[in-house]
């Protein structure tokens, strides 16, 4: 009586463990699929919460990818509304796992994470940059330079000026440099930019067409271009080619822009579709490299406002 009494207790007692047992595994499923998802790494300047314009975006997507493709270093901006259930600095750590900021074995990448409706801003630092960025400086950059903007509601300025510390901090690192980088050849002094001249060329153009109509516009354009061509260029056919495309622009587009506002046209410099500001062709997205493998181990700080 007493071994079936003992067999019994036995058997509630498993039966007991294995409901408790599955009762936590399905806790622990419920909490892991309620964590806050993590987006995917598709440019340097992430903005879930749309707390940027998307001016303000892509300015800083440009910086940040000339940043990675002159010093290597890559240094990424999350902006999510909030993390909960987990904190800042847990769901921080999972974004840079995901993500792979930096190159590996470099170690070189930096995540700031905003977080609108818990107002947190946080820095990842990877660990080849924990010494050029400690805690310290870190919670500096954050204090003294992000949250005093923020805390006036100017978070482009904060994002930026923050941003700014940190670039110098890894500028003054002795990285090594990126894999295939060309040498850097010293311009003579005074040499103009070949961009910048057909940049100028381009718009002057387009003022050109503008102001005296297809037909004129067109002749003054092309003579213009030929000149601007053959000194840049050195060579006739080429200015010719330069001075018959510049003709084309201001006869097919330049009439089109006859009795706009200019000035607000050219406030901040012209933009076209699939092109960027004043500042070049192409926008921030043709330097994008996705993550290159770098690691964190929890190094940074965070703050709030």
């Amino acid at each position: 009586m007493r071994a079936v009494r003992i067999g019994s207790l036995s058997w509630l007692f498993l039966a007991l463990l294995w409901c408790g047992g599955g009762r936590l595994a399905a806790q622990d499923e419920s909490e892991e699929a309620e964590a806050a998802p993590i987006p995917p790494f598709t440019s340097y300047v992430v903005d879930q919460a749309r707390l940027l314009s998307g001016r303000e975006r892509a300015s800083l997507e440009k910086r940040l990818s000339r940043f990675a493709k002159s010093k290597g270093s890559q240094v990424a901006v999350l902006i999510v509304p909030t993390t909960r259930p987990e904190s800042a600095e847990s769901y921080g750590i999972r974004v840079v796992e995901e993500w792979k900021l930096g190159r590996k074995g470099i170690d070189d990448g930096v995540l700031l994470l905003v977080v609108t409706d818990e107002h947190v801003v946080r820095l990842e630092i990877g660990y080849g940059l924990e010494g050029t960025i400690t805690d310290a400086e870190a919670k500096r950059i954050i204090e003294e330079r992000i949250l005093p903007f923020f805390k006036k509601g100017r978070f482009f300025s904060g994002i930026s000026v923050g941003l700014d510390a940190i670039l110098a901090k890894i500028s003054g690192e002795p990285l090594p440099p990126l894999k295939g980088a060309p040498r850097a050849v010293a311009k003579p002094a005074g040499s103009p930019d070949p961009t910048a001249l057909l940049g100028g060329l381009f718009v002057l153009v387009l003022v050109v067409g503008s102001l005296f109509g297809p037909l004129l516009g067109a002749a003054l354009a092309g003579g213009i271009g030929l000149l601007v061509g053959w000194t840049l260029v050195g060579g006739f056919w080429m200015g010719l080619l330069v001075g018959l495309l510049s003709a084309a622009v201001a006869f097919l587009f330049g009439g089109s822009l006859r009795g706009r506002s200019w000035p607000v046209f050219w406030r901040d410099g012209p933009e076209f579709p699939g092109f960027g500001g004043w500042g070049g062709f192409g926008g921030a997205a043709g330097g994008f490299r996705g993550g290159e493998g770098g690691q964190f181990g929890g190094g940074g700080a965070s703050g709030r406002w």
